[in-house]
């Protein structure tokens, strides 16, 4: 016996739609509607009591109102308020639908629910826009289209400026503005129409269902939904009955939605729509209603209800795509957070990785000043890629030293591109990968199962479902993230031909180094760099560590992140970490005037987490017996005394580190626990009966909870392998001569290694090994493998093995930037000083050039500072790019004497400009022009140099060596305005001079009214240049305002038109300057007709003289005219609303003249 209720009946049936005369519709009698009408509801009755729509995506309904001003264009509004009645009827609970009567004009939060998904939280996922002909009517205004152009632009524009004002309130105040000036002509539906533009914008027209009520496509539905696809449209008549566009619609909502079950409603939905066309069609022309019709039909009904329920219990195989995302958001909840060294946890959100583009050898080397860092939001945005090419990158490789973050990096990425509020914007699947748990024969879907669903009932389907989808439908918008091409056993080269199927696929590895010749590295079509923590994100992260004990502490950790060396490890999160938990333990284990070395650091953290572990594990002191307390363990300075306590585990973890990074793993279980106890045993000693009991407690591993391990960090790992490593003396020689010396897996412990040799003899003979076979000559790995270690003890070497090794990474670094533009130059940085020296000692001006654009990151010496201004020739364009590059880039590590010395080289230049040097910055009253004229020589030749260097630069160069020379920026400008008034001087020149004027907007009196007498200058270009600077100023003084006031009447209708546009953004004038623009506002030439009525515009206060002058140009012949004055009365009339000012009636009627225009660009402006 079924179990589905019986239901009460509702109005209509099967009818022709008056409104569409040849539309298809059955006529049934009253009778027979009944019928109809009562088998609909029991089948709204049967969706309700399944809870079909219970996982069902939230939609919102889009309609217009039916208006007894237009009788002629109907909006069937009746019909879409009875669908929305059947929506609750049918138990769909995330429905929202616009209720508000016509009269109300807010921009209500219900309707922001239209924005695209991934901008705003409440979004609805599905909109149902109902097309009529009352809808194409509004939609035919040409001021909604402007209206709508304008909402668009607003709401990209915000988003842009990521700018703090709510986003409702901004377009709030756009629709303020457009239904003041629209009045009785505007409908709510105009803005939800305007939202729903911003939507399709944003490549969201697949969420639009359109369901068109009457009238036609092309007229009554908007342009972007009838081109192109327009598979989701339904219509009335010709896809039947109200009822079954119903039904249609239903099922066009839940078709592609994720089912928590398999069947789900898209199944239920076609069938009930089946049985209620074979009923309707048995009812075709009939006056009644046949014995047993609805008994009959209901029934069927309920058995498709039943078998329906049955299919969900009986096949496990129905799980949907909605339990796959509940079992995965459950997976990613467990994993989104960054856990520190010693337990805490940070917000994934609160501290970033920064990205560095890496060019390829087809990328410029000129000096650019534009920082190739990406954000992770806009890493799939339009770039140049690899070949030179620019698109959107489809497979992305970053790369990245031990430590940076590549792991947390790919968890951001996680949240950024797969949290709930943003999926299917972009991506439908985003999903993590670590390379390092895959073996050879895994499969993707085993993968699935054992690492997203162990544990999940019915695991083995929720992994095939998942597979399917990903392998499927959902191919183009998955984004997988396969971390650790360095960890992997080469799964990803096995199964290269099946990940080539991805659309997009990021990589993970570390710093460029080890498969570069792999096929993963050949399909990826942009390389990035992981840099760590920018230095603005690890000054954050100190100052946000409640751990450090005083501010003096937290000073002293800042100094030390802002030096030179220092900040080669305070970019690294792991580093940051220990230095700010363990500040004061690792400047007692540095000797004075060294600096901290990596070892060092994972020395002391060590230290402080086997003290901590020494009580969790309840040690005894092997001499009295006496368990261990922490006021014992703190009273024992030196922990080499605590050694006894803990060798025997410290065997065990070295012995298990080198065996895991022999093998390429670091993911460990019983199987290798039990192979390293037996080999301790073995070769050394007994390991206590507790040890595996034990593992659990310690702090350098961390537990899966299902018996496997891995140690906290992978640095920890190598840590200790570097220990084994050290304490087996032979096997140092054997590793280095054997084919790990240049593995990735090996790159931090040869580093570890030589910090932790302590005397001069065997770092000599440490170096001898690395020097010896085999070796990589013509590869880099040899060079960073000596760079690594070099950096970690150079302070320890003997002077001849420390010059031998500074002159082969000069002698290196000039071969790599001859052939690369890449290579190493990205990380400058990590070269000593004296390297770089001898580099740039003996390189061509070519290579200097790419050292100065990588320098913009970089801590020059004042060493370094010095021997690259003797590398300019005053006499080489090029070098004198170089020159002002270095100045700009350098600006805040230059001194004075240093920034004098370049200044002085560039002046003392024997060319065409007449001008002599011998003047220094101190003599600024003479040195003005000269001091300018070497700033902006460079833009005399500006073909040959391209961008290199722009206005912005010299100008930002002035404002800092203003800091250290009173008046120099007030000189250099009063230098500038001398060139721009020479005529003989060359035009880029003076154009450039008149820019840097611009860049100031507190220009001298004098200098302003100069600028003035300049708006007369017969070079077109020139005369804008000025009108730029002129117009940057707050203010003019009285004498700047005459000089204006009487080119305003010139003879000349350039200056004329010059003298208007300088007034076209200033505020505040006399009577009798206001009735000087008035008076051209009759000129005879329209342009600056044009122009004046947009300065009167822009007056705080308009007289009456202006406002009627303004009204009387609505109806010109031209109109650009028309467009101007539509503008200016425009914004007069927003300065009366908010000053609750009522304007005239001419100027109401002369707006509303404008904006029912012909012509789109005086509407536009008039709005």
């Amino acid at each position: 016996m079924s179990t589905t209720p019986q239901t009460a009946k509702l109005p209509l049936g099967r009818i022709r739609d008056s409104c569409d005369p040849g539309s298809f519709s059955l006529s049934p009698s009253s009778t027979t509607q009944d019928a109809l009408m009562s088998l609909f509801t029991h089948i709204l009755k049967i969706f309700k009591h399944r809870k079909i729509f219970e996982d069902a995506p939230s939609f919102s309904v889009v309609y217009a109102w039916d208006q007894p001003s237009h009788p002629d264009l109907p909006a069937d509004s009746s019909i879409v308020q009875e669908m929305i009645r059947w929506f609750e009827d049918a138990g769909y609970s995330t429905m929202y639908s616009d209720s508000t009567p016509p009269s109300e004009k807010a921009v209500i939060d219900g309707q922001l629910r239209l924005l695209p998904i991934a901008a705003y939280p409440d979004s609805v996922q599905n909109v149902i826009l109902c097309g009529s002909k009352l809808l194409g009517h509004y939609m035919a205004r040409r001021y909604f289209k402007k209206y709508a152009s304008k909402m668009i632009q607003t709401y990209h524009e915000a988003r842009q400026n990521e700018t703090k004002i709510p986003i409702s309130q901004i377009l709030r105040g756009v629709q303020q503005k457009y239904e003041r000036t629209a009045s009785r002509k505007f409908h709510h539906v105009m803005t939800e129409l305007a939202l729903l533009d911003i939507r399709n914008a944003y490549n969201e027209k697949s969420t639009v269902i359109p369901y068109l009520l009457n009238g036609d496509p092309q007229s009554c539905l908007p342009k972007y939904i009838t081109i192109g696809s327009d598979n989701l449209r339904v219509q009335r008549g010709v896809d039947g009955s109200k009822y079954e566009c119903f039904f249609e619609i239903l099922g066009k909502l839940v078709g592609s939605s994720n089912r928590k079950f398999d069947p789900g409603p898209q199944h239920l939905i076609p069938s009930m729509i089946e049985i209620y066309k074979r009923a309707a069609t048995e009812l075709t022309d009939m006056d009644r209603v046949p014995e047993g019709f609805l008994e009959k039909y209901q029934s069927e009904a309920n058995r498709a209800s039943d078998d329906f329920s049955s299919a969900q219990r009986q096949n496990p195989k129905g799980i949907g795509v909605s339990a796959v995302r509940e079992a995965l958001d459950a997976y990613h909840s467990d994993i989104m957070s960054i856990e520190r060294v010693f337990g805490e946890t940070l917000p994934l959100r609160k501290h970033h990785i920064l990205l560095d583009k890496i060019f390829d050898s087809t990328e410029s080397d000129t000096f650019s000043d534009e920082y190739t860092y990406i954000c992770l939001n806009n890493i799939f945005n339009d770039t140049k890629l690899k070949g030179g090419s620019v698109g959107r990158p489809k497979r992305i490789l970053i790369h990245g030293r031990p430590g940076v973050g590549k792991t947390t990096l790919c968890k951001q990425i996680i949240d950024e591109y797969g949290r709930k509020e943003v999926l299917g914007t972009m991506f439908s699947w985003v999903l993590w990968v670590p390379l390092r748990k895959l073996g050879l024969d895994d499969s993707l879907k085993s993968f699935f199962r054992s690492e997203y669903f162990h544990g999940k009932l019915h695991e083995d389907l929720l992994a095939e479902k998942l597979y399917q989808q990903v392998f499927g439908e959902d191919k183009e918008k998955t984004l997988l993230i396969l971390d650790g091409l360095d960890e992997s056993s080469g799964w990803e080269e096995r199964n290269i031909s099946e990940l080539a199927q991805f659309k997009s696929i990021i990589f993970t590895a570390r710093s460029g180094r080890g498969k570069a010749g792999s096929a993963v590295y050949a399909i990826a079509d942009l390389e990035l760099e992981a840099m760590g923590f920018s230095k603005r994100e690890a000054l954050n992260y100190i100052d946000s560590q409640i751990a450090i004990k005083s501010q003096e502490t937290v000073n002293d950790i800042w100094f030390f992140a802002t030096s030179p060396p220092g900040f080669d490890l305070a970019q690294i999160p792991i580093c940051l970490d220990i230095l700010c938990s363990s500040w004061d333990d690792v400047r007692l284990a540095t000797p004075s005037k060294e600096i901290i070395k990596l070892s060092v650091l994972y020395e002391v953290v060590v230290a402080r987490l086997w003290r901590r572990d020494i009580l969790r594990l309840g040690k005894r002191d092997p001499s009295t017996g006496s368990v261990m307390t922490k006021d014992i363990l703190d009273a024992v300075r030196d922990f080499s005394r605590l050694h006894r306590l803990i060798y025997k585990e410290m065997a065990f973890l070295e012995a298990l580190a080198i065996s895991l990074t022999r093998e390429g793993k670091i993911d460990f279980g019983h199987d290798e626990i039990t192979a390293t106890i037996r080999q301790v045993e073995r070769d050394t000693m007994l390991l206590p009966l507790s040890l595996e009991y034990d593992l659990r407690n310690l702090s350098f591993l961390h537990s899966d909870g299902c018996g496997g391990y891995s140690f906290i960090h992978r640095t920890f790992q190598e840590y200790f392998a570097a220990l084994w490593i050290s304490h087996n003396g032979p096997s140092l020689r054997g590793y280095l001569a054997s084919h790990v010396k240049y593995a990735p897996a090996f790159e931090r412990i040869w580093q570890f290694i030589a910090g932790s040799i302590q005397t001069k003899e065997a770092l000599e003979e440490f170096f001898d090994l690395i020097e010896s076979e085999p070796r990589d000559l013509l590869g880099p790995a040899h060079q960073w493998l000596l760079l690594c270690c070099f950096n970690e003890v150079r302070h320890s070497l003997r002077l001849p093995t420390c010059t031998k090794v500074i002159h082969r990474l000069a002698r290196w670094m000039e071969f790599e930037c001859e052939i690369s533009t890449n290579s190493f130059l990205k990380h400058c940085g990590e070269y000593p000083d004296e390297v770089i020296e001898i580099f740039l000692s003996n390189s061509t001006s070519r290579c200097a050039r790419r050292i100065l654009n990588s320098a913009r990151g970089m801590f020059l010496s004042p060493m370094m500072i010095e021997l690259l201004i003797k590398r300019v020739n005053s006499e080489s364009l090029d070098a004198h790019a170089f020159a002002l590059g270095l100045l700009y880039t350098q600006r805040y590590r230059f001194s004075l004497e240093s920034s004098q010395k370049l200044i002085l080289r560039l002046a003392k230049r024997d060319d065409d400009t007449g001008y002599g040097n011998t003047s220094t910055l101190h003599k600024l009253s003479d040195s003005s022009v000269i001091i300018a004229k070497s700033l902006l020589y460079i833009f005399k030749y500006p073909h040959k140099l391209g961008q290199d260097i722009t206005v912005r630069h010299l100008f930002s160069l002035c404002v800092h060596l203003n800091y250290k020379v009173d008046s120099f920026l007030a000189a250099t400008l009063s230098g500038c305005m001398t060139l721009l008034e020479d005529k003989d001087e060359a035009i880029p020149v003076r154009i450039a001079a008149a820019d840097m004027l611009q860049s100031n907007c507190c220009l001298s009196d004098e200098t302003v009214k100069s600028l003035a007498e300049m708006l007369r200058d017969s070079n077109k270009t020139v005369r804008y240049s000025v009108i730029s600077a002129m117009r940057r100023q707050h203010s003019f003084s009285v004498d700047t305002i005459e000089i204006l006031t009487t080119i305003m009447k010139d003879d000349d209708e350039d200056a004329r038109h010059a003298a208007t546009l300088v007034y076209y953004s200033y505020s505040t004038f006399s009577w009798s300057d206001i009735a000087a623009l008035v008076a051209l506002v009759w000129d005879s030439n329209a342009s600056i007709q044009s122009t004046a009525a947009v300065a009167l515009g822009g007056l705080s206060s308009i007289p009456d003289d202006a406002v009627a002058a303004l009204v009387s140009l609505h109806n010109h012949h031209n109109k650009d005219i028309q467009a101007s004055t539509a503008k200016a009365l425009g914004k007069y009339l927003q300065r009366m609303w908010l000053t609750l000012s009522r304007p005239s009636g001419d100027v109401e009627a002369a707006l509303i003249i404008l904006l029912e225009d012909p012509v789109d660009f005086v509407q536009i402006e008039a709005l």
